[in-house]
């Protein structure tokens, strides 16, 4: 009998024991977090942003006064640099491309954020240069515009694509209503030992080719359909343009809701991704 009354009498303190042991459990855990995150910002050169901020880091700001990551400091980037405007903001037809634009569909890299307002323009060529994750330093700062998922495999890709300085070339058609989307880097035969020198080489469009055709519906570049090409040059017999996503604005050039704001909060993640 005593033991019995013993063990009752104990049960709310192993209880008691119990909660605390997963409270320091929760706590601990949020601890690492934390610590990986620093981790991913300052080891990494990566950050995580929050998607509700969207317009305030990826819009809004210039970046003239944040320092330079460890990566973008091996790159030539001593110190400050401010994002400068595109000016695709003043091409009526292609204006929604200087706000933020969401990769809508089922492909690997769904609810990804992008924005070319801070993308090298020129409105006479009908072309534009964006270099995705940040790169060899050109004299403006190019990071923070791309979103990817928060996955250990991006992790590594980011940084390995600044190394090749990963870069995007637009060529619009004379009417703005088409695009081809071209693959730049800085060496042909997949070396990065020149991770200083700009994007000079581009990937040939048998191997790997996108472009993005504005919807009927759309007069001012608030949707494109995204497709996409590969191995043509293998023979593929499956190898022509199909159909990958839908690209949609979501920010304003301004920050913003866009046309297509509401599709954000049900289709891209809520930690964002991006090169720092």
């Amino acid at each position: 009998m005593r033991r019995r009354v013993r063990n009752a009498w104990n049960q709310p303190a192993l209880a008691k024991c119990g909660l605390k042991a997963a409270q320091l459990r929760r706590e601990l855990r949020l601890f690492l977090c934390r610590v990986l995150f620093t981790m991913c910002d300052k080891i990494c050169c990566q950050s995580l942003e929050d998607r509700d901020e969207l317009a305030a880091w990826m819009i809004q700001s210039d970046d003239a006064t944040v320092p330079p990551s460890l990566c973008q400091r091996c790159l030539c980037q001593c110190g400050p640099a401010a994002r400068l405007p595109s000016g695709i903001e003043k091409i009526p037809e292609i204006s929604s491309l200087a706000g933020a634009t969401l990769q809508d569909g089922t492909h690997s890299t769904a609810g990804s954020v992008q924005t070319l307002k801070w993308a090298e323009f020129d409105a006479h060529k009908h072309t534009a240069r964006m270099q995705v994750f940040g790169g060899a330093f050109t004299g403006r700062g190019a990071t923070g515009v791309w979103t990817e998922p928060n996955k250990c495999t991006w992790n590594c890709l980011i940084n390995l694509a600044r190394c090749f300085n990963y870069t995007y070339f637009f060529e619009f058609s004379p009417d703005w209503r088409k695009a081809d989307i071209k693959i730049q880097s800085n060496c042909p035969f997949g070396c990065c030992c020149l991770w200083c020198v700009p994007a000079y080489c581009t990937l040939p469009s048998c191997c790997v080719a996108f472009n993005m055709v504005q919807t009927d519906d759309s007069q001012d570049g608030s949707r494109w359909a995204r497709n996409s090409s590969s191995c043509a040059c293998c023979g593929d017999p499956n190898a022509k343009m199909k159909y990958t996503y839908d690209l949609v604005e979501v920010l304003k050039p301004d920050g913003t809701p866009g046309r297509y704001h509401e599709k954000i909060a049900t289709v891209a993640p809520k930690q964002m991704l991006i090169s720092r």
